[in-house]
């Protein structure tokens, strides 16, 4: 499948527990083995270490990665990072008009919680085709189904 390949930014902590190994990435393995997409994931604890993958994305990734996937913990309008919170209208000025021709998708609880308004709004301002997450609380293996 040429032109669909996966951006992906996902939280270093899922757990308290060091010993605990959770990440999306053998997710993405399969998607690559079964279904030849191409995929880049990189491990984001911090606010900063998420702009910094964000600004390679928009800088250079976008093209070969239009699938923007970020997996992190979340709450309605926000996801969470161990030194503080991005909120959506953070990420959508960041991102302002970069993502044509690009999905963008929060495998997080309830980020996406939010009025049609709003997330046509994101649309808008970030030019992406489709935004695509979760309004609910979800357990880790449910939401890596994508």
């Amino acid at each position: 499948m040429s032109g669909i390949g996966i951006f992906c930014i996902e939280t270093g902590n899922w757990a308290e527990n060091l010993t605990q190994r959770t990440s999306i990435q053998p997710a993405l393995g399969l998607l690559n083995a079964v279904n030849e997409i191409p995929f880049f994931h990189r491990s984001a604890s911090t606010v900063g270490e998420f702009w910094h993958y964000l600004e390679q994305w928009k800088s250079q990734g976008h093209r070969t990665y239009p699938i923007l996937y970020f997996c992190f913990h979340g709450l309605p309008d926000l996801i969470h990072f161990s030194d503080g919170d991005v909120t959506l209208g953070e990420l959508e000025a960041r991102l302002d008009a970069s993502c044509s021709g690009s999905i963008l998708y929060f495998s997080s609880c309830q980020t996406l919680k939010l009025d049609e308004e709003r997330l046509k709004s994101f649309l808008v301002r970030t030019s992406a085709i489709a935004v695509g997450g979760y309004r609910k609380s979800v357990n880790w293996m449910e939401s890596a189904a994508f």
